[in-house]
């Protein structure tokens, strides 16, 4: 190999070493700007369902209180509340976030059904219906709907809970937003 020829397969090969470590740079940049949006949404949806769950000194919930002036939840806010809900019926290997299910809570978000326009109504009516009426055998396939319209990998729901497993999960949720059950549910 002559130097011309040594000198330009060196100039090509630190071409190609430059190039390629700047695009791995910009595909890793890109996908963590991508994650942080994401998770950035996330906060944000999470926040705005404490929000909506926060009481006043006569115990009314901002979600009542808006549910009753004809006030309505963004979709993502509200498939938030339904699949917080359903986490107290329902076993999953991995579940984040609780909501207790409460006659007021279903109602309020029955209200802001009438008030707002959800692209999957029908979908939270009969949740929201069935849960109003006691009827929870469906709550399996009501967690896994709303977790697949939320894009869900991990948690999908297997079973219902035993009146026991439920009663230990309300007792043992305080203020924690990540619970681990035993057993597999991805």
């Amino acid at each position: 190999m002559t130097k011309k020829d040594f000198l330009i397969s060196f100039v090509v090969a630190t071409f190609v070493v430059v190039v390629g470590g700047l695009g791995f740079i910009y595909w890793v940049s890109k996908g963590e700007a991508q994650v942080n949006t994401k998770t950035v949404k996330d906060e944000v949806i999470q926040k705005s369902v404490d929000t909506a769950l926060s009481t006043d000194t006569e115990g009314k919930t901002n979600l009542e209180k808006e549910a009753a002036m004809g006030g309505f939840l963004d979709e993502k806010v509200f498939q938030q509340m339904l699949h917080e809900m359903s986490h107290q019926k329902v076993h999953a290997s991995q579940k984040w976030g609780f909501i207790e299910m409460k006659e007021s809570t279903i109602n309020a978000l029955l209200k802001m059904l009438e008030n707002g326009n959800y692209e999957n109504e029908n979908l939270y009516r009969e949740i929201l219906t069935e849960w109003k009426e006691g009827n929870f055998k469906n709550a399996v396939e009501h967690h896994n709907a709303i977790w697949k319209l939320q894009g869900g990998s991990i948690g999908m729901a297997t079973r219902l809970l035993t009146e026991e497993e439920e009663q230990k999960y309300l007792e043992g949720f305080q203020d924690t937003k990540f619970v681990e059950e035993s057993g597999s549910g991805d």
